[in-house]
């Protein structure tokens, strides 16, 4: 009889072992821990394929989930989705895994259009926002969801070759971050919070490309925390024009649209590529501090300078549109003292406070404004000696009105176009203004009278 029973007991740790050590492809069985995960969650998931091995853990592939609430919406899709669990704790209700690996994830986070005046918030107008946002809210999202009746305890996570895409609804515009390699080992989630503020965790990263629109920013490291929906980066890294910049950086995603900070320092920077040349400009250094909302430009408000190491003004298409505007070579190739500019940046536009180049030929001042979308306003002044200046429309009996006691002239520009197409263009306006107060330093009757007429031809040409 006991041989019997050792037998029949055999035979079931055998069958166990099988159970225990098989794979189980079954979708059917997939979809339904994942309608467990959607009710404890709130978070609507489907997979593609669904492989489970009870020693091991779940493999998910084709891995699609969406999630709105308090008016963000995030699209999630993954390649290949790993979980190992440890098996024992599962027996007492505590989901321990000992890893979590995300293949080639696609996280999309798309932030509400901001309210505006008349339109009672982003909807159509008498329409309260909240209102709104509950009936755009999906049918997954309208379940009461109980409180989880689990405990979840995560010693490993990794995310490997992630794309994440912040923008908002009804724009095109979009920060992309491509590259992303995500890993922690310390983290816990609380599924009764919200999407973001029931995560907590702290480890490293690192991303091939951050795109802020044809802004780029490259070889991203450092380490992070993540608490309560914020997000810090204390020591942050990255390739900014072929110099290296370090930064501290919080976003906090509690509030819809989410908030951000940043204080960054860069060295080495290459501005050449920003105004279409290859070389002559001197290293950069950058120091900026800025805070903004969302994902836009238009809400990012910041101040900071750029000290331009000496070099030599290159043949980028604004400096040979002043050397054929002064109709000699005055500019380009001329060798430059370092120099230092101050900015600021609101309302999607960085006003550039006067600054100047120095070079042994001339003085160039400039000082303005330029969209961050592209457009420029800039004001710019080339003072150069009087000698070889031709400019079209202009007599020299003009230019020598505009003549300084050491023999150099300043003739006043305006810069608009873009960085990569610039139009520059004689400023009449300006140079009727300075001509008038060369006339009247003290000049004879007679000269008086012939700069007069002058101007007045001029002025009557030019309008």
């Amino acid at each position: 009889m006991l041989k019997k029973l050792l037998i029949v007991l055999a035979v079931l740790v055998a069958i166990a072992a099988i159970l225990l050590t098989r794979d189980w492809d079954s979708p059917e069985l997939g979809q339904a821990v994942l309608d467990k995960v959607n009710e404890a969650t709130g978070v609507a998931m489907t997979a593609g394929g669904f492989r489970l091995n009870l020693l091991k853990g779940v493999v998910l592939t084709g891995v699609k989930a969406s999630k709105f609430q308090d008016g963000r919406k995030m699209d999630l899709a993954v390649e290949r989705f790993v979980v190992e669990h440890r098996l024992v704790p599962l027996l007492t209700g505590t989901v321990a895994l000992q890893r979590i690996v995300i293949d080639k994830p696609r996280i999309e986070i798309i932030e509400p259009r901001p309210a505006s005046a008349g339109e009672g918030g982003a909807g159509a107008p008498g329409v309260e926002p909240d209102a709104e946002a509950a009936a755009e809210t999906p049918p997954t999202e309208e379940r009461a969801t109980e409180p989880a009746d689990f405990t979840l305890e995560v010693r490993q996570l990794s995310i490997r070759d992630g794309i994440v895409v912040l923008r908002r609804e009804g724009e095109d515009a979009a920060t992309r971050a491509q590259g992303l390699d995500f890993s922690t080992d310390n983290l816990t989630i609380d599924p009764d919070a919200g999407t973001l503020t029931g995560i907590t965790a702290a480890g490293s990263l690192e991303i091939s490309e951050i795109a802020f629109g044809n802004f780029k920013v490259t070889d991203t490291r450092g380490r992070y925390s993540m608490a309560e929906g914020r997000f810090d980066l204390p020591e942050l890294s990255a390739v900014v024009a072929r110099g290296r910049v370090t930064a501290n950086m919080q976003i906090d995603f509690k509030p819809v649209p989410y908030v951000y900070s940043l204080a960054m320092q860069g060295e080495g920077l290459d501005l050449n590529e920003l105004i279409g040349a290859s070389r002559g400009l001197g290293p950069a250094a950058l120091d900026l501090k800025a805070d903004g909302v969302g994902s836009g430009s238009r809400e990012l408000k910041g101040k900071g300078s750029i000290a331009l190491a000496a070099g030599t003004l290159p043949d980028a298409p604004v400096f040979k549109d002043i050397d054929r505007t002064l109709g000699k070579e005055v500019v380009v190739g001329a060798a430059y003292q370092a120099t230092r500019a101050e900015f600021s940046i609101a309302d999607n536009i960085a006003t550039l406070a006067p600054f100047r180049f120095e070079t042994a030929r001339a003085r160039l001042d400039t000082a303005g404004k330029a969209n961050l979308d592209g457009p420029l306003d800039l004001e710019l002044s080339v003072a150069t000696p009087r000698e070889g200046i031709r400019i079209g429309g202009v007599g020299s009996d003009v230019l020598d009105l505009l003549t300084d006691e050491q023999g150099w002239v300043p003739i006043p520009m305006s810069v608009a176009g873009t960085m990569e197409d610039p139009k520059v263009r004689l400023d009449t306006k300006a140079l009727l203004s300075q001509a008038g107060a060369g006339y009247k330093r003290g000049l004879s009757k007679d000269l008086e009278e012939k700069a007069s007429d002058l101007l007045e031809g001029l002025f009557r040409k030019k309008k």
